[in-house]
């Protein structure tokens, strides 16, 4: 990622500081940014347990006039009944952009965001299940049994290596599962494990600007060893 859009990233950061705190800031870049340092992200991802598109609307326009910066709307969910979501792209010059997801928070919270400069930032912990939410899918079917089963989920590089981060570096995903996520959000982690693609993930691992180089095959090992750990202890529970 170029040095200008991460530069963007602080002005926009400055420039909405104290004025979303009932947004705050999670995903990649919160947990590059104001935790780990571990790779460049590309845009700001914003939660908010109250969502408004009036709001929303208000905080663009906002930082648009700040800025002086042309905002466009890319996508839009608004139906309540589905989690509601606006994403921007703010120019930065003719060739790049930054995109700006504005959120409802579907999960909620498991601590209250602490304030940085100004800006909301989610904890470790919720940013986490987040992630681990992303790649095991939050919606649900019957299978000929009628028991549920967890489905969708997405497969990307940039949740592969924030996830191993937080396995790694701050809490063992085994553990985490255990204390904060339910039996099909553990069954979404194994068919994540067992689904994705791994030259996907490789060719894609390659694509991120990370701040030190990590072995993809010890990244392998290392969820390997978790989702052992994970199925070991749901038997033992069985």
């Amino acid at each position: 990622m170029s040095k200008i859009i991460t530069d963007f990233q602080d002005k926009v950061l400055k420039a909405l500081a104290g004025k979303i705190d009932d947004f705050y800031l999670v995903g990649g870049a919160a947990l590059s940014l104001y935790y780990f340092h571990h790779r460049e992200s590309q845009d700001l991802d914003f939660f908010t347990t109250s969502y408004n598109k009036k709001r929303v609307e208000e905080i663009v326009k906002f930082l648009s006039a700040s800025l002086k910066r042309k905002a466009d709307l890319v996508a839009e969910q608004p139906k309540k009944d589905m989690v509601r979501i606006s994403v921007y792209t703010i120019t930065i010059n003719k060739e790049e952009g930054l995109k700006i997801d504005f959120a409802e928070d579907y999960i909620g919270l498991i601590k209250p965001p602490k304030s940085i400069n100004g800006i909301n930032i989610a904890s470790l912990e919720d940013i986490y299940i987040k992630k681990i939410c992303t790649i095991a899918g939050t919606s649900h079917e019957e299978d000929l049994t009628g028991r549920k089963i967890s489905k969708g989920g997405r497969q990307s590089a940039k949740d592969f290596f924030d996830l191993y981060c937080l396995s790694h570096t701050f809490m063992m995903l085994s553990e985490f599962s255990f204390k904060f996520c339910d039996r099909l959000t553990r069954e979404g982690i194994i068919r994540w494990f067992h689904s994705y693609g791994r030259l996907d993930i490789k060719t894609g691992l390659l694509e991120l600007e990370l701040k030190k180089a990590v072995d993809y095959r010890d990244m392998e090992r290392h969820f390997k060893r978790e989702i052992k750990a994970i199925l070991e202890k749901e038997a033992d529970l069985a």
